[in-house]
Order: structure tokens, then C-alpha cells, then sequence
């Protein structure tokens, strides 16, 4: 906000920003002063670009005008639309299961990466029959040390999302990570680990194609009784802006040389 400020003041030129990734629809930072004479509008960029129409909502109930605006392609997520997720077989009881293949996506905060796994570990000594294989995403800047873990088989890997979620039943995160998205467009189960003691920062508001999960006590009973995932619903274009071609940056880059 003070480089806004500073920088309408001095330069005078107009500023885009633009939001790469989700707006979650809670993140106070977003929303617009109420007050009739808004001494923040200098603090405000003038356009906003968002990448589709998730994005454009949560702005436009956080009090943005829709002029302000500007839906473009969704860069981070162009690799949406060259994939196909494939129609298998989701198992409803994971507890039937002689083996699981967990993939596990690493958060910033280091006490959410050992929530997570001590989820998992809970679940593995309750399921002693079950085979269960961990692959860890970590965050690029929360490393996470496997030899710390050593009562879980737990596999490092930096490939990317929709390069691993094909190969496990399941996936879960964090409430507080975007990964969500990737995981609902690629349609895998996902568990969305939840910790008592912190609020509940998922950028989704309903169950729609993953559960929360509030202790690993939870955790265990989800796992063990039949659980439907509806995710059939999302589909990339329902969250962001896809196209091949860039249509919509071209003819905006376009408009602003005229």
C-alpha cells in the first residue's frame, strides 16, 4: 500500500495489479473501505487483473467495481488445459484398501507439515494390514526432512502436481493452501487437514469435491467408512480463465497501444 501511495502521487501513472493466483474470499487485505469518503482509494490500484472467474467474484463481494476488473488467461494454470484426467475407479471405503498411495502436499508452515504427517502416521498404526506409501511435495521454502519420520514410508519429489495426483488415491493438504484448485481440476479425493488451533483459511468455502478433517481421530473415521467425493462438478473453466491462444491479454494489450 505505501508503493501504491507513493507511487500515484509522485509518477501519476496508472497501476495494474495483477492476482497470479486464487483470492480467497476471506483475505481482509482485498476488501474495499465502506465508509463514504474513502481515504484509502490511493492505496487501491486502478485495474486489477484476475485469472477467471473465481477470482472476479471474490472481488466483487469484497466491493470492487466490476470496471475495475480485467479477467484474463490464467498463466500459472495453463497446463489445465493439455490435461485429461483419466475416468478411474475412486475407491469409496479406503479402508478396504491393502494398499493406499497418499500424496502429500507440503505447506509454508512447518507446524502444518507435521500435522499433516502425524494424521497419516495415526492412520498407519490403526490400519496395520494397509500398505501405505506417502509422496511429499514439499513447499519450496518449508523443506521437510523424511529421516524425522522414519515410521512412515515417505517419498520427496519436486515434480509437479499433475504429474503425481494421477498416481495416488488420495491426496492432503493443508487448509490454507491454494494446491486445493490443482487438486479439484484434476479430480482427486482430497482431505483438507484442519488444526484446532488456527483459523480455517481454506480458499473454498464448501465441501465440494474434498473433506475437512478437524484431528486425526477424524481423519480415521473418514477413512474408514464410505465417503463420496463430488467433485464431478469442478472443472477448470469454473475456477480460471483458460485459453491457448491468450485472446483475451492479446486484445488488452492491444487496446491499451491504442
Amino acid at each position: 500500500k505505501s508503493l501504491l501511495f507513493n507511487w500515484k502521487n509522485f509518477q501519476g501513472s496508472n497501476i495494474i495489479s495483477y492476482a497470479h493466483t486464487n483470492i480467497r474470499f476471506w483475505d481482509l487485505r482485498y476488501f474495499q473501505s465502506y465508509f463514504k469518503n474513502n481515504i484509502f482509494k490511493e492505496y487501491y490500484p486502478d485495474k486489477i487483473f484476475v485469472n477467471g472467474p473465481l477470482a472476479r467474484t471474490n472481488l466483487l463481494e469484497a466491493g470492487f467495481k466490476q470496471d475495475k476488473i480485467i479477467e484474463l488467461e490464467a498463466l500459472r494454470y495453463e497446463y489445465l488445459l493439455n490435461f485429461k484426467s483419466k475416468k478411474r475407479l475412486i475407491k469409496n471405503n479406503f479402508f478396504e484398501c491393502k494398499s493406499l498411495n497418499i500424496l502429500m502436499i507440503g505447506d509454508i508452515n512447518y507446524y502444518y507439515n507435521e500435522y499433516i504427517i502425524e494424521n497419516i502416521s495415526f492412520i498407519s498404526k490403526k490400519l496395520p494390514f494397509c500398505k501405505i506409501n506417502v509422496i511429499c511435495k514439499p513447499h519450496p521454502f518449508t523443506q521437510i526432512n523424511k529421516k524425522h519420520h522414519p515410521k512412515i514410508k515417505l517419498k520427496l519429489s519436486n515434480k509437479k502436481i499433475s504429474e503425481l495426483a494421477p498416481k495416488c488415491d488420495f491426496a492432503i493438504i493443508s487448509a490454507f493452501t491454494g494446491a486445493l484448485l490443482d487438486l479439484l481440476c484434476l479430480k482427486i479425493p482430497t482431505f483438507v487437514a484442519v488444526k484446532n488451533d488456527r483459523f480455517n483459511l481454506c480458499p473454498i468455502r464448501n465441501e465440494n469435491g474434498f473433506k475437512f478433517i478437524y484431528s486425526k481421530e477424524d481423519f480415521y473415521q473418514k477413512i474408514t467408512k464410505d465417503i463420496t467425493f463430488t467433485n464431478s462438478p469442478n472443472s477448470p473453466n469454473d475456477f480460471f480463465c483458460l485459453n491457448a491462444e491468450f485472446i483475451n491479454w492479446i486484445n488488452y494489450v492491444k487496446k491499451s497501444k491504442n
